[in-house]
Protein backbone atom coordinates (compact mmCIF):
# COMPACT_ATOMS: atom_id res chain seq x y z
CA UNK A 1 0.00 0.00 0.00
CA UNK A 2 1.39 3.75 -1.05
CA UNK A 3 1.49 6.93 0.74
CA UNK A 4 -1.92 7.74 2.44
CA UNK A 5 -4.33 5.26 0.22
CA UNK A 6 -6.87 3.75 2.96
CA UNK A 7 -6.70 0.33 3.68
CA UNK A 8 -9.96 -0.65 3.95
CA UNK A 9 -11.51 -3.73 5.98
CA UNK A 10 -13.96 -4.42 8.32
CA UNK A 11 -16.43 -1.44 7.06
CA UNK A 12 -13.25 1.47 8.43
CA UNK A 13 -11.33 3.58 6.01
CA UNK A 14 -8.48 3.43 7.63
CA UNK A 15 -5.43 5.57 6.01
CA UNK A 16 -2.16 4.29 6.94
CA UNK A 17 1.20 6.13 7.69
CA UNK A 18 2.73 7.30 4.56
CA UNK A 19 6.40 6.03 3.24
CA UNK A 20 8.39 8.34 5.03
CA UNK A 21 6.90 7.52 8.55
CA UNK A 22 6.78 3.74 7.82
CA UNK A 23 10.39 2.92 6.82
CA UNK A 24 11.87 3.35 10.37
CA UNK A 25 9.19 1.01 11.74
CA UNK A 26 10.12 -3.14 12.33
CA UNK A 27 7.26 -4.67 10.55
CA UNK A 28 5.80 -7.24 13.45
CA UNK A 29 5.13 -10.93 11.40
CA UNK A 30 1.03 -9.59 12.03
CA UNK A 31 2.21 -6.46 9.86
CA UNK A 32 1.57 -4.71 12.88
CA UNK A 33 4.18 -1.32 12.58
CA UNK A 34 6.16 -0.44 15.49
CA UNK A 35 8.79 1.63 16.00
CA UNK A 36 11.59 3.30 18.12
CA UNK A 37 11.05 6.43 19.90
CA UNK A 38 11.72 9.06 17.36
CA UNK A 39 9.30 7.20 14.91
CA UNK A 40 6.63 6.69 16.76
CA UNK A 41 6.63 10.33 18.26
CA UNK A 42 6.65 11.21 14.46
CA UNK A 43 3.92 8.63 13.56
CA UNK A 44 1.71 9.74 16.55
CA UNK A 45 2.11 13.53 15.14
CA UNK A 46 1.27 12.36 11.75
CA UNK A 47 -1.82 9.92 13.06
CA UNK A 48 -3.32 13.38 15.02
CA UNK A 49 -2.71 15.77 11.76
CA UNK A 50 -4.75 13.28 9.62
CA UNK A 51 -7.95 13.56 11.83
CA UNK A 52 -7.06 10.06 13.39
CA UNK A 53 -7.05 9.29 17.62
CA UNK A 54 -4.85 7.40 19.02
CA UNK A 55 -6.66 4.93 21.34
CA UNK A 56 -3.66 3.79 23.23
CA UNK A 57 -0.17 1.80 22.97
CA UNK A 58 1.95 -0.97 23.24
CA UNK A 59 5.78 -0.53 24.59
CA UNK A 60 8.10 -3.56 23.50
CA UNK A 61 11.23 -4.72 24.44
CA UNK A 62 13.50 -6.73 22.42
CA UNK A 63 14.54 -10.06 23.63
CA UNK A 64 16.76 -11.44 21.05
CA UNK A 65 16.97 -10.85 17.25
CA UNK A 66 14.01 -11.47 16.23
CA UNK A 67 11.37 -11.23 19.20
CA UNK A 68 10.47 -8.64 21.48
CA UNK A 69 8.22 -8.65 24.47
CA UNK A 70 5.49 -6.35 25.58
CA UNK A 71 6.44 -4.32 28.89
CA UNK A 72 4.06 -1.78 29.49
CA UNK A 73 0.76 -0.36 27.36
CA UNK A 74 -1.83 2.76 27.77
CA UNK A 75 -4.80 3.70 26.63
CA UNK A 76 -6.43 6.80 26.01
CA UNK A 77 -8.84 7.84 29.44
CA UNK A 78 -11.45 8.46 28.84
CA UNK A 79 -12.60 6.97 25.69
CA UNK A 80 -14.36 8.82 23.72
CA UNK A 81 -17.35 10.07 25.40
CA UNK A 82 -20.64 10.72 24.21
CA UNK A 83 -21.12 14.96 22.84
CA UNK A 84 -17.08 15.04 22.78
CA UNK A 85 -15.83 16.66 19.36
CA UNK A 86 -13.53 13.78 17.06
CA UNK A 87 -11.11 16.63 17.45
CA UNK A 88 -11.18 16.76 21.25
CA UNK A 89 -10.44 13.24 21.14
CA UNK A 90 -7.87 13.15 18.49
CA UNK A 91 -6.11 15.70 20.79
CA UNK A 92 -6.14 14.27 24.19
CA UNK A 93 -5.25 10.74 22.33
CA UNK A 94 -1.87 12.25 20.95
CA UNK A 95 -1.19 14.20 24.23
CA UNK A 96 -1.48 10.72 26.32
CA UNK A 97 0.43 9.11 23.67
CA UNK A 98 3.45 11.09 23.86
CA UNK A 99 3.60 11.40 27.26
CA UNK A 100 3.30 7.75 27.44
CA UNK A 101 5.58 7.80 25.06
CA UNK A 102 7.87 9.50 27.05
CA UNK A 103 7.08 8.23 30.31
CA UNK A 104 7.31 4.43 29.33
CA UNK A 105 11.03 3.18 27.62
CA UNK A 106 11.72 -0.52 27.93
CA UNK A 107 13.16 -0.88 31.51
CA UNK A 108 17.04 -0.74 31.01
CA UNK A 109 16.42 -0.80 26.82
CA UNK A 110 15.32 2.61 26.73
CA UNK A 111 17.24 3.49 23.46
CA UNK A 112 16.35 0.02 22.17
CA UNK A 113 12.36 0.20 22.85
CA UNK A 114 9.57 -0.04 20.49
CA UNK A 115 6.41 1.28 20.48
CA UNK A 116 2.89 0.18 18.88
CA UNK A 117 0.03 3.07 18.23
CA UNK A 118 -3.70 1.76 17.66
CA UNK A 119 -5.32 4.09 15.82
CA UNK A 120 -8.57 4.98 14.52
CA UNK A 121 -10.90 6.96 12.16
CA UNK A 122 -14.21 8.16 13.21
CA UNK A 123 -15.60 5.07 11.44
CA UNK A 124 -13.50 2.56 13.52
CA UNK A 125 -10.05 0.66 13.25
CA UNK A 126 -8.69 -0.93 10.14
CA UNK A 127 -9.67 -4.71 10.23
CA UNK A 128 -11.95 -3.93 13.09
CA UNK A 129 -15.21 -6.46 11.95
CA UNK A 130 -16.77 -5.66 15.10
CA UNK A 131 -17.27 -1.95 16.09
CA UNK A 132 -16.35 -1.84 20.21
CA UNK A 133 -14.72 -5.13 20.18
CA UNK A 134 -11.19 -3.61 20.91
CA UNK A 135 -8.29 -6.68 22.43
CA UNK A 136 -5.47 -5.65 24.35
CA UNK A 137 -2.43 -6.74 22.17
CA UNK A 138 0.00 -9.88 22.63
CA UNK A 139 2.61 -9.95 25.25
CA UNK A 140 5.22 -10.91 22.69
CA UNK A 141 5.52 -10.15 18.98
CA UNK A 142 8.02 -11.86 16.36
CA UNK A 143 10.09 -9.26 14.92
CA UNK A 144 11.68 -11.95 12.01
CA UNK A 145 9.19 -10.19 8.55
CA UNK A 146 11.72 -7.48 7.93
CA UNK A 147 12.54 -4.11 8.28
CA UNK A 148 12.41 -1.81 5.71
CA UNK A 149 16.22 -1.47 4.04
CA UNK A 150 17.35 -4.51 5.86
CA UNK A 151 16.68 -6.71 8.44
CA UNK A 152 15.41 -6.03 12.23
Amino acid sequence: MEGDEAATAGGADVPQPPEHIREGAHVAGNGELLWPRAGAIAAANWMAASGLAIWGGEVYAPRGPFTAMMVNEWRTEPELVANEAWSEYVRRGLAQALAAIDRYPAPGRAPEALYFLAYHSPSGFAGETQPGRRQAGRLAVDLSTRKRGGSV
